[in-house]
């Protein structure tokens, strides 16, 4: 088997100032890596997103989000009612005639 040898003058004049150079290199590629990162998003917590999804609830089951009024939500709500209720074809028909005409008092 064949050994190396090294020269120490090769050793200090070229190995450790390559090694050196190789770990500084690591560690500035990972801080320039942390700076370039976007900052992390605030997750809210689970009481905020609870607190916001109980509003878009009641705001929805309050008439649709405030945008039908009270007689075309309560039309609608019959109409999707009764289409989920009537088991036979034609069906939907019924509703509609249901939706037209409480919609239009």
């Amino acid at each position: 088997s064949q050994t190396l040898l090294l020269d120490s003058q090769i050793r200090d004049w070229v190995v450790l100032p390559l090694l050196v150079i190789m770990i500084a290199a690591g560690l500035l590629r990972a801080e320039i890596g942390k700076l370039l990162r976007p900052a992390p998003k605030n997750m809210k917590s689970m009481d905020d997103r609870a607190k916001s999804a109980l509003l878009r609830s009641s705001r929805l089951r309050g008439g649709g989000g405030g945008f039908l009024s009270k007689g075309q939500w309560e039309a609608r709500r019959v109409a999707w009612s009764s289409r989920g209720n009537s088991t036979g074809s034609g069906g939907g028909d019924n509703s509609s005639d249901n939706v037209k005409s409480i919609s239009s008092e």
